[in-house]
């Protein structure tokens, strides 16, 4: 073999893989050895790709979800700070609820029992009723300020509390809420309206009872607002039954729950004073 001829076999195994490619064939022995290339194992890159594509489509409308429940009532001061904590428990409300994965309204968990108060209140305020820190604005009416679309002389201030079925005892959420409230309107002089509520179910067993476990309802609230500084003489207890339902004709035992609760509303109108007697005073005339 000459030089020439040596040189000639080089140049014509160096373009062997360019003929096999212009031939379509693979340059590459069809088994054996895989010149550094690593095998790719788990899912296909399509699937990782369209997953990242749905998570960040999630995140897109969480975000604008978050956004949109921005606070609309216009409460500033001590009201806006509470208005916001409000809103982002009807935040967590709504996303659960959103992924198919709600907060049951008879959950026994503590700490979902603010969670379902947020949403409590959203429905009562949709229902027309009377509800602070309210989220969405209400209807329109001669005032910038209107609270209800009920004719009444109540301020936003107030409280919602709920109660267990067939019972009267505050639990931990309902007792902070209260305390919550107290420590705001403790010193002023208004009437302080406290309405019992009772279920569609504890009417139907017994009405003349439900009448009773509603005011029982209200006394206990009422107690707790006065063991928090706030005088009795501004306390005004009513029991409605299930007269004033929060959720009308409900369909299932949680539903009906929501109607057992308590309202504590500011009432524009100043409590009596207090003068102080003594036994045998005369009053008003009367002896």
């Amino acid at each position: 073999m000459n030089r020439s001829q040596s040189m000639s076999d080089q140049q014509h195994n160096d373009s062997a893989p360019e003929h096999a490619r212009r031939r379509g064939a693979s340059p590459f022995p069809a088994s054996g050895a895989h010149f550094g290339e690593e095998e790719r194992e788990g899912a296909p890159e399509w699937l990782i790709s369209f997953a990242d594509m749905v998570l960040l489509m999630m995140g897109f409308f969480v975000i604008l979800f978050a956004m949109n429940i921005a606070d609309k009532s216009g409460a500033d001061g001590a009201e806006a700070g509470v208005g916001s904590g409000i809103e982002w428990d009807e935040f967590v409300y709504e996303v659960r609820k959103a992924f198919n994965n709600p907060i049951p309204l008879d959950s026994s968990n503590p700490e979902e029992q603010r969670f379902i108060e947020a949403y409590l209140q959203k429905s009562q305020e949709q229902d027309g009723q009377s509800v602070p820190g309210s989220l969405d604005p209400g209807l329109e009416g001669d005032h910038d300020t209107v609270h209800t679309v009920r004719t009444s002389e109540y301020y936003g201030l107030g409280a919602v509390v709920s109660f267990n079925n067939d019972l009267s005892r505050l639990d931990e959420v309902s007792t902070r809420r209260i305390d919550e409230l107290a420590e705001r309107i403790r010193g002023m002089s208004s009437i302080i309206e406290v309405r019992g509520h009772a279920t569609s179910a504890e009417a139907y067993r017994d009405p003349q009872q439900a009448v009773q476990l509603a005011f029982d309802r209200a006394l206990t609230a009422s107690r707790r607002l006065a063991e928090q500084g706030v005088r009795w003489e501004r306390i005004r207890i009513l029991s409605a039954s299930d007269q004033d339902p929060l959720q009308a004709l409900p369909q299932d035992a949680g539903t009906d729950r929501t109607n057992a609760r308590v309202e504590i509303l500011v009432v524009d109108e100043e409590a009596p004073s207090r003068v102080p007697t003594h036994p045998g005073v005369i009053l008003n005339g009367d002896s």
